[in-house]
C-alpha cells in the first residue's frame, strides 16, 4: 500500500505535465480529419460549388416563386448601394433614344454579348469583368450574369438571377437573368451568355417559370429570339433545348442582386484580396452573401434532402473545425503571460504611425513620445508597418498576407510582455484588419484591452455590420473616444464609453499675433481632397471671398485621388493663380503653415474631433467650419469658431467674409480658441490615460501629477 500511494501519485504528476501534449494531438486529429474530410468532398472544383450551395440553401425547396417588385421577400437582398458612375454612363449611351423596360434591357444584354466568344471565367470585381468581357470577349455565364444585374442596378430595372445545375445543386449548370418588365408587370427570361430570350406565339416574351413549362411539355413551344447581334450560343435549336430539358430538375433562384453591398464591404474585399473562396467565404460570415432557394420538382426530391444533409452536416463539422484549431494554437503558443512587479504597467501600443500625417497616426506617434517621457514602458506594434520586402507593396492580393500575418504575430507576441493595451481603431476595413484580431488575441492572452476609437463615419458603419460586428467593441475592457459625438454613436450601440480627447503639443503650436492680412489674407485648408472633405465646398466659397479681399489666397494642404478634378474646379472658378495646392504638409511643416494663416476653412462633410482645428485653434488661428458629426463638440459656434452648414459653400464665405472685416469678432475667436486649445494640453490630459492604464491593469494607486 506505501508503494502504490507514490506510484500513483508519480502517474498523476506525469499525466497532468503531458496534458497539453494530449490536448494539441487531439485538437491536431479532428482538425485534421475534418480538413480531409472537406477536401474530399470538395473535389473536383464543381463538388466544391456545392459545398457553397449548401451552406446558403434556405431551409425548405418551393414549386413555384410568384413574387413581383417592388414586394420582395425578406429572405431576398436588394442593393443598397448607389451603382458605379461608370456603369451608369454606359447605361445611358447604350440604351439612349431606348423606352422601356425590356427594350432597354435587351439593349443592355446584346452590349454585353457583342463580343463574347467561347473563353475562359473571370471571376473577378464587376468593373474588371465587364471590362474584360467588352474587350476580350471572354467569361462564363456567371460573369455574364454579375454584369448584367450591376448595369440593370444602374438602369433602375428590377432583376434577378437564376441558376440550374445538371449535379444535383452543384457546380455544373448555367446561369441566367430574368428581368421585370414594369410596363407589363411581367418577368421574362434573358439568356444573357447564349444571347437569346424566348417569346411565346403571341410575341410576349415569356418567364423562366413558363420557358421552364414549355421545356417539360416538349411539344417546342416558345420561340427562340436573339437579344442581340453577338453570336447564338447554340448551334441548332434541338441542342439548346435538350441543354435546357437535363437541368430542368436543378433550378434555385439567387435570393438577392446586392452586388454594390456584397463588392463594398470591407471584409469581403479583404477576403477578395487573397482568393475568390476568401471572397465568399468573407461574404458567408458577414451576411451579404445571397441565400438560394431551391425549386421543387416531383422528381428532384431526392437532390434536395441531400442537399439539406450536406448542410447540417457542414454546420457541424465547419464549427468543430475552427473549435478544434483554435484550442490547439492556444495550446502550442499560449505560454505564461509575464508578470510585472510595481510601478506603471507596462502598455502596448497599438495604431499607426506617419506617414501618411493623418490625424490618428500623428496622435499615435505623439501619444507614445508623452508616454515614454512619462517612464513607462512602451511596447509598439505598427498598424501601417512598411511591407517587407518593399516590393511586396505592388503585389495586388498577396500584400495583403504579407501586411496581415506578421501584424498578427507581433501583436501575440508583444501581449506576452505586456499588461494592458491600447488599440487606436478606425472603421471600415481597418476595424476588421487591425482591431478585430487584436481584441480576440487579447481576449485569449487576457491582457486587457482599451479601444480608443476614432473617425467620424462610425454611426453609418456600425448601422450597416452585421450583429456580431456591433458586439464586437464589447471585447474590449474599456472603449475611449476623444468626443461626446462618438460617446452618444456608441451608447446608441449599447456600449458605454470613457471620453479622452485628442492632444495637442502646446510646444509645437503657438499663436503668431495680431493677423495682419486684412487687405490680402491667407486662407488654409488642412484635410485631404477625398469626397466626404468636400474641399469644392471650400474653393466655391473662397472664390466669393475674392470677389471682397481680391488679394486673397488660399492654401490647399492635402492629397487624395480629388486632386486632378479640384484643380479643374479652380479654373472654372477664375481662382486658379489664387491656390496653391502644395499637397501633403510634412508634419514638422504644419507649424509654420499655421503660423502665415489668417483663416482656416474646414468643410467636412464627415468628422469626429479633427485635430487640424485644434491646431488652427492652438496656433491662433480663426476657424470657419462646417457642423459635421463632432466638430460641435470641440467648438463653440460664435465663441471659438464659425459653424456653418454642411455642403453651403455661400454660408461658409459669407462666415469667411464676416470673420476678415470684423476685427473684434477675429480677436474674440482667437482669444476663446486659445483657451480651448489649452484643455488638450498634455498637461490637462495625461491623468486620464494613466488612470484608465491602472485602472484597466487593475491598479487602484492614483497617479502621480507633475511636480
Amino acid at each position: 500500500m506505501e508503494l502504490i500511494l507514490p506510484l500513483g501519485a508519480g502517474m498523476a504528476s506525469f499525466l497532468r505535465g503531458k496534458l497539453r501534449l494530449i490536448g494539441i494531438i487531439a485538437c491536431a486529429a479532428v482538425a485534421l480529419a475534418i480538413l480531409a474530410d472537406l477536401a474530399r468532398s470538395a473535389r473536383p472544383s464543381t463538388e466544391a460549388v456545392r459545398l457553397r450551395n449548401a451552406l446558403l440553401i434556405l431551409p425548405a425547396a418551393v414549386d413555384s416563386i410568384d413574387w413581383v417588385p417592388p414586394d420582395y421577400p425578406a429572405q431576398f437582398k436588394t442593393d443598397h448601394h448607389a451603382p458605379d458612375p461608370r456603369l451608369t454612363q454606359i447605361v445611358r449611351t447604350v440604351t439612349e433614344g431606348v423606352t422601356g423596360d425590356w427594350q432597354r434591357a435587351l439593349r443592355l444584354a446584346g452590349h454585353l454579348t457583342e463580343n463574347a466568344r467561347d473563353g475562359g471565367p473571370i471571376q473577378a470585381d464587376t468593373w474588371t469583368t465587364y471590362r474584360l468581357i467588352r474587350e476580350t470577349g471572354r467569361g462564363y455565364c456567371a460573369d455574364f450574369t454579375q454584369t448584367y444585374l450591376a448595369l440593370a442596378h444602374a438602369a433602375g430595372i428590377p432583376a434577378r438571377e437564376w441558376g440550374f445545375s445538371f449535379d444535383g445543386f452543384g457546380g455544373h449548370g448555367h446561369a441566367v437573368i430574368e428581368v421585370f418588365d414594369r410596363d407589363s408587370g411581367r418577368w421574362a427570361f434573358v439568356d444573357v451568355f447564349n444571347n437569346f430570350h424566348i417569346i411565346d406565339s403571341r410575341g410576349t416574351p415569356m418567364s423562366v417559370a413558363e420557358w421552364r413549362a414549355a421545356i417539360v411539355a416538349n411539344r417546342g413551344e416558345g420561340r427562340i429570339v436573339k437579344n442581340g447581334p453577338g453570336r447564338l450560343g447554340f448551334i441548332r435549336e434541338t441542342m439548346l433545348r435538350d441543354y435546357y430539358r437535363r437541368g430542368i430538375d436543378g433550378w434555385y433562384l439567387w435570393m438577392g442582386s446586392n452586388l454594390g453591398d456584397y463588392e463594398s464591404h470591407p471584409l469581403v474585399r479583404l477576403g477578395a484580396a487573397f482568393s475568390r473562396s476568401g471572397e465568399q467565404a468573407a461574404a458567408l460570415l458577414v451576411g451579404v452573401h445571397p441565400r438560394i432557394q431551391l425549386l421543387a420538382t416531383p422528381f428532384n426530391q431526392g437532390a434536395v434532402q441531400r442537399m439539406k444533409a450536406l448542410r447540417t452536416r457542414l454546420l457541424v463539422e465547419l464549427p468543430l473545425l475552427l473549435v478544434a484549431s483554435t484550442a490547439g494554437l492556444l495550446l502550442v503558443l499560449l505560454p505564461r503571460r509575464r508578470k510585472h512587479a510595481g510601478g506603471e504597467p507596462v502598455l502596448l501600443l497599438v495604431g499607426p504611425l506617419p506617414p501618411p500625417s493623418g490625424g490618428m497616426a500623428n496622435q499615435c506617434r505623439q501619444l507614445r513620445e508623452f508616454l515614454v517621457a512619462e517612464g513607462l514602458e512602451v511596447r509598439f506594434v505598427q498598424t501601417n508597418a512598411p511591407y517587407s520586402p518593399a516590393w511586396v507593396g505592388s503585389l495586388r492580393g498577396v500584400r495583403a498576407i504579407f501586411r496581415l500575418v506578421p501584424y498578427v504575430f507581433r501583436v501575440w507576441r508583444e501581449l506576452g510582455q505586456s499588461e494592458v493595451v491600447h488599440l487606436f481603431a478606425n472603421s471600415g476595413t481597418a476595424w476588421y484588419v487591425f482591431a478585430l484580431p487584436v481584441l480576440v488575441l487579447a481576449r485569449l492572452r487576457r491582457v486587457p484591452c482599451i479601444v480608443n476609437y476614432r473617425g467620424g463615419e462610425a454611426q453609418a458603419f456600425f448601422s450597416a455590420a452585421p450583429r456580431w460586428v456591433v458586439r464586437s467593441p464589447g471585447l474590449a475592457t474599456a472603449i475611449v473616444v476623444p468626443s461626446g459625438y462618438l460617446a452618444e454613436i456608441f451608447a446608441g450601440f449599447g456600449h458605454p464609453t470613457e471620453i479622452v480627447p485628442n492632444i495637442i503639443d502646446l510646444a509645437r503650436f503657438a499663436p503668431k499675433g495680431k493677423a495682419d492680412g486684412e487687405n490680402a489674407p491667407h486662407l488654409i485648408v488642412t484635410r485631404n481632397l477625398e469626397p466626404i472633405y468636400d474641399i469644392p465646398t471650400a474653393l466655391t466659397a473662397f472664390a466669393r471671398v475674392r470677389e471682397r479681399f481680391p488679394g486673397a489666397r488660399l492654401t490647399v494642404a492635402g492629397s487624395g485621388p480629388d486632386a486632378a478634378a479640384l484643380r479643374e474646379l479652380a479654373g472654372r472658378l477664375g481662382v486658379s493663380e489664387a491656390v496653391n495646392f502644395c499637397g501633403r504638409v510634412d508634419n514638422r511643416d504644419i507649424p509654420a503653415l499655421y503660423a502665415g494663416a489668417d483663416l482656416m476653412l474646414n468643410p467636412s462633410r464627415v468628422d469626429n474631433m479633427p485635430i487640424s482645428i485644434l491646431e488652427a485653434l492652438a496656433s491662433g488661428v480663426p476657424v470657419v467650419s462646417t457642423d459635421a458629426g463632432g466638430i460641435p463638440y470641440v467648438v463653440s459656434d460664435r465663441q471659438s469658431a464659425l459653424l456653418v452648414p454642411v455642403g453651403e459653400p455661400e454660408r461658409m464665405a459669407a462666415a469667411a467674409i464676416e470673420v476678415l472685416a470684423d476685427r473684434a469678432l477675429r480677436e474674440r475667436l482667437v482669444a476663446n480658441g486659445l483657451t480651448a486649445a489649452d484643455e488638450y494640453s498634455w498637461e490637462r490630459i495625461r491623468l486620464r490615460w494613466l488612470e484608465a492604464y491602472r485602472r484597466s491593469a487593475g491598479r487602484q494607486e492614483g497617479v502621480p501629477a507633475h511636480a
